[in-house]
């Protein structure tokens, strides 16, 4: 405590005595601040409206002018601040340098000169000569720079600079880094700011055979030629998310990739077209070394390995693998070695119903964490997390989960299970069970934070087993249950609440088991009574009822193609109505352009391409809905492609027409189609003479 009160007293003493001087040598600029941490001085003058550098004692380590209003460097202006390791000057209206405007920082390690007004003339040439320490420019974001070859004069001095931040604005031709970066043995980190690039190849990275690092993320590239990247052998960092390429310079860039070392990729937001992710995608990767490769914010819609398993096997080296915010509506891969699983925010929910992200035929896999949050799930298969006993979390927040339909036996790491913001009520006895057997070995914690859970009778065994195990979850105070009169509870009192339900249960058990016998035995005479009397007229209520659920629904449509007016989606089954009505009525005595798989495919093109060409050239894509439609993969990935391509291509317009060839019952819709059906117009087929007469006029109109 002493030593403390010493170091204190003599800090501000010395401060005071800076600011105090009489012979004006370091008089400071009041505007100024003063901290002391981490045995460095700092002066934080940023956000003061400076228009000239204020004077500063020789012992600052950390001088902060950023956003003032400085538009030159003078000569000398720091020749005191010999001690001086980081200057930031960022943000301010800077458009010229003197040539001696850093004499005296011969221990500057870092300088910061971002968001000014310079141009590369800005900087007189031997204007870094003093910095001979420095190992970090940044100068990016100050203007167009248009240059084709970075006029490098003015850093061949920074012997030991080790990380550059520039801009690289070129946008009429191949962009290069100039040829006197070659000089600077020690660079090994590039960045850019604004980035503009009309073309990249094997000569923009030549001059720096040392990288390890480069980030051109936000850059915009318009050709990507082969062998830009491939003589980059030490480079182990490579970002270029939202980097956008067209889908053939996207194929050169991985084939690029095969030949590094990079242990670290980001590809974020660089797909922007429907596409499924590359055959033997993984393949460029095999001797990489990737350990981290994100791969979010694209377009994929597919991607798996159900084709050509051996070329498109995950590395092995691989540990974090980041698919989210995508289109999936399929994902698995062999990932025994990869540790964390990210899958955040796709359309999953129905896959993951019936299959698994993971192909297990590998045995056990060393996954720790898997997000699946934001996906639609509704449920999921039984044994989606058997062979992965290291799994510590698992994220399935913000879903429509209802109850706990998947197996955790097999997890016997498991630390955190999130199940927030989903739709449950209560926990079944089996999912309380194998919980509560989870948690005597492990710290299991669970987070049910945003599900509405009941606190009724039929929940009681649910609140009482959430009772003694309050510990298992994760913030139970903020939990809200609803009551039988559908009032909302905060569970901030557990004990107390539940000890209340129990008392309401107990009072009417007994009456509620007399009335519900009384009225058993009531409803059973009533019942059978009217049975007997009324056995026709049900028999003849049931089969006319029959008859009319084989029938049909309408459905709706919006706008746009151009190679033809309409793609049919129809099952196999349902091919004679296509045959024999469709085609009649709409190609041959309306002299429209239809798409038919049977017919109008490439032919050895894949089935999914077809498709997703079909519905793109196609002004409207008609669903012909029927149970087989329904029970048939392509089907729905028809349906759900020209969903996607109402949304990404045709700006909001819906494309969709769906006719009910026969009649289906909202509860065997699938969620996607339900809505739709709720939302938008829908057209049945009548099946007679009459019907058939407008229902074709309508469907023309429709499509035209």
């Amino acid at each position: 405590m002493k030593a403390s009160l010493i170091v204190l007293v003599s800090l501000t003493g010395f401060i005071s005595g800076v600011l105090q001087k009489t012979d004006g040598t370091y008089q400071f600029n009041r505007r100024c601040s003063f901290f002391h941490g981490n045995h460095h001085l700092l002066v934080d003058c940023s956000n003061r409206h400076l228009n000239r550098i204020p004077k500063c004692p020789p012992t600052v380590d950390i001088l902060n002018l950023h956003n003032n209003s400085l538009k030159n460097i003078p000569d000398k202006a720091f020749e005191n601040l010999h001690e001086l390791l980081e200057l930031d000057i960022s943000s301010n209206k800077l458009s010229n340098i003197s040539i001696d405007a850093f004499v005296g920082l011969h221990n500057l390690k870092r300088l910061i000169l971002e968001d000014n007004r310079l141009d590369f003339y800005s900087y007189p040439l031997g204007v870094f000569k003093s910095l001979v320490s420095l190992v970090y420019l940044n100068i990016k974001f100050n203007g167009n720079n248009q240059f084709s070859i970075i006029p490098d004069y003015a850093i061949l001095d920074l012997v030991k600079l080790e990380s550059l931040e520039v801009d690289a604005y070129y946008p009429s031709g191949v962009f290069i880094f100039g040829r006197g970066l070659s000089r600077l043995p020690s660079l090994k980190r590039i960045k850019t700011g604004i980035c503009e690039m009309s073309t990249v190849n094997n000569e923009t990275f030549f001059n720096m055979p040392h990288l390890e690092f480069i980030d051109l993320s936000l850059c915009s590239i318009l050709r990507y030629d082969a062998e830009t990247l491939s003589n980059r052998r030490k480079l182990i960092y490579l970002d270029m998310s939202n980097v956008y390429f067209l889908f053939e310079y996207f194929k050169k860039f991985f084939e690029d990739i095969q030949l590094l070392k990079v242990k670290i990729l980001k590809i974020t937001g660089i797909v922007r077209e429907l596409t499924e992710l590359p055959l033997c995608f993984f393949r460029n990767l095999i001797y990489t070394g990737i350990e981290v490769l994100y791969i979010n914010n694209n377009t994929f819609v597919v991607a798996d390995n159900n084709i050509f398993k051996m070329c498109n096997a995950v590395p092995t080296t691989l540990k974090l693998l980041d698919f989210s915010n995508n289109l999936l509506i399929k994902f698995c891969f062999e990932i025994p070695y990869l540790l964390t699983l990210n899958l955040r925010n796709n359309t999953l929910g129905q896959y993951l119903g019936q299959n698994s992200y993971m192909d297990n035929e590998t045995g056990i896999s060393q996954l720790e964490m898997i997000d699946l949050s934001y996906n639609k799930i509704m449920s999921l298969s039984f044994t989606i997390f058997h062979y992965q006993p290291n799994l510590k979390i698992i994220n399935l927040s913000h879903n429509f989960l209802s109850n706990i339909t998947f197996d955790l036996s097999h997890n016997i790491n498991l630390q955190l299970l999130d199940l927030s913001s989903n739709r449950i009520k209560l926990f079944e006895k089996e999912t309380m069970d194998l919980v509560s057997s989870i948690a005597k070995n492990l710290k299991l914690t669970i987070d049910m934070t945003g599900n509405t859970l009941q606190c009724n009778c039929r929940a009681l065994p649910f609140l009482r087993w959430m009772n003694d195990n309050k510990y298992i979850f994760l913030n139970i105070q903020s939990y809200k249950c609803v009551s039988e009169n559908e009032a909302i509870i905060q569970l901030n009192n557990f004990p107390k609440i539940v000890q209340e339900i129990e008392k309401e249960c107990k009072s009417y058990t007994d009456l509620i088991t007399c009335v519900s016998v009384a009225i058993t035995a009531c409803g059973i005479a009533i019942a059978t009574g009217l049975i007997y009397r009324y056995r026709w007229k049900i028999r003849y209520l049931y089969y006319l009822s029959k008859g009319k659920y084989y029938s049909y629904k309408p459905v709706d449509d919006s706008i746009h193609t151009y190679k033809y007016d309409a793609f049919i989606s129809f099952s196999e089954i349902d091919f004679g109505f296509i045959k024999n009505c469709c085609i009649p009525q709409l190609e041959i005595n309306s002299n429209l352009k239809l798409c038919i798989h049977n017919r109008d495919f490439m032919p050895g093109e894949e089935i999914t391409v077809n498709i997703t060409n079909a519905i793109h050239n196609s002004r409207k894509t008609i669903c012909v809905i029927s149970r087989a439609f329904l029970n048939s993969y392509y089907c729905r990935f028809e349906f759900n492609m020209a969903r996607m391509e109402s949304i990404y291509s045709r700006s909001g317009h819906n494309i969709l027409l769906l006719v009910f060839y026969e009649q289906i019952l909202p509860k065997e819709l699938p969620l996607v189609l339900l809505e739709l059906v709720q939302e938008q117009s829908y057209i049945e087929y009548p099946h007679d003479e009459q019907g058939n007469v407008v229902f074709w006029e309508k469907l023309k109109e429709a499509i035209a």
